[in-house]
This record gives C-alpha cells, sequence and structure tokens, in this order.
C-alpha cells in the first residue's frame, strides 16, 4: 500500500514508523471495480478526505522516505530528493489517486458534502457485538475529521463491522480482508487472528487492518 503523511494528515507530526499508522499516517485505499496486485504493488489506490494548504506526502513503506511522492514546480514527482510538500490549492475535500502501474498521481476537488460523525465504533465476535469507540485519527486545528483508528487484538480471529453507537442504522462491512471498501450493511468483515492497527475512511468505507507484533 501508499500512505500520506503531512501537516495535515492525523496529528500533523510527521512521524514516520509503522506504529504511526493511525495517528500520523493513514492508508490509501483500494479502488473499486479496479486493479491492484498486493504481491506487486501494482495498480490503483485512492484516498478521499480533507486536505489543507499545510501540504502532505505519499510514502511507500512507513519508516522510510527512499520511495515517495512530493511536488516540484507545481507538479507531482516520484522519489525526487529535493521536491517539496504537495500541497492543494485551497483548504476542502480533495481526492487523491495514484496509479502505481503507470506511475501517475492526480489530486482533483471532491465536490462532496459527506456525513460528520461524532464517533464511529467497531463491533464483532471480539466485544459480543457491542459498540467499542474508535479514536479520531485527524485532529489538526480546522481539519474535519473522517478518519477513525483502533488496536484490534483478536486470539481467535474474529467478524466485525464499523457502525455509529447505538444503532445499526449506519454500518459498512464486506467480506474482504485485510483491505477492502466497506459498504452500508455489507458482509461481516473476517478478521484473522492477530493484533493490528485499524484505520477506516466513513467517507467512502475503505478500511485497513495491518498488521503489528
Amino acid at each position: 500500500m501508499w500512505y500520506l503523511i503531512g501537516a495535515c494528515i492525523g496529528d500533523g507530526n510527521w512521524s514516520n514508523s509503522t506504529e504511526a499508522i493511525g495517528t500520523s499516517i493513514y492508508p490509501m485505499s483500494v479502488v473499486k471495480d479496479y486493479e491492484y496486485d498486493p504481491k506487486t504493488g501494482k495498480g490503483e489506490l485512492t484516498f478521499t478526505g480533507y486536505l489543507t494548504t499545510e501540504g502532505f506526502k505519499l510514502i511507500k513503506t512507513p519508516g522510510g522516505w527512499d520511495d515517495q511522492w512530493g511536488m516540484s514546480d507545481g507538479n507531482p514527482v516520484k522519489n525526487d530528493g529535493g521536491s517539496g510538500n504537495i500541497v492543494v490549492e485551497a483548504n476542502g475535500y480533495y481526492t487523491v489517486k495514484l496509479d502505481t502501474k503507470n506511475d501517475k498521481l492526480t489530486i482533483e476537488k471532491a465536490e462532496i458534502t459527506p456525513t460528520v460523525y461524532p464517533s464511529i465504533c467497531m463491533s464483532g465476535d471480539f466485544n459480543e457485538w457491542s459498540d467499542t469507540p474508535m479514536t479520531a485519527v485527524n485532529t489538526v486545528e480546522g481539519v474535519t475529521n473522517h478518519i477513525w483508528s483502533y488496536i484490534l487484538e483478536t486470539p481467535e480471529g474474529s467478524n466485525v463491522k464499523f457502525k455509529i453507537p447505538a444503532s445499526w442504522d449506519s454500518n459498512w462491512g464486506n467480506s474482504a480482508f485485510p483491505y477492502g471498501i466497506g459498504s452500508l450493511n455489507g458482509d461481516n468483515i473476517p478478521v484473522a487472528a492477530g493484533k493490528y492497527i485499524v484505520v477506516f475512511n466513513d467517507i467512502d468505507g475503505s478500511y485497513t487492518f495491518t498488521a503489528i507484533e
């Protein structure tokens, strides 16, 4: 996968490590109905969320800067040691699209007004299908949060879903693991036994489970 990191991402601290996924870093998502090969890392990835003129970058591997996207002379560039931050023209919602087959990065204004949820929960076998609140990832002042994280440890494995508190009127799921795009009232997500940093985007329903020790 590729990841976003920057002054308008998460807590804005640019902390670059695997442990910073869900705090300073969040992963891009696969694109529905588009090809992505996890073995080669080739295909289409995307992210839709609130970005600011403070800037960000894309990195391939948390903890490293060797594979990255930045900006030079107003254009996105890959692995340019002198590149600056990627900067949008104005604060707002954008869709970032990365084609790793053809090394092409585009950023487009997203004409959306997504629902702002005060809280999102995880529910599943691990908590007997009760509500466990996730943590709001984006805490930068002035940035509207739509990204949520949770450290999930499930020795026996677990079926899980994302949902609003105290109701199943809005819930997201999918049969894909460890990443996918949850649909409203979709299937349960079958999580293998392990410990994971879970990240969920309530705008498009995308999610990732990153294994940690």
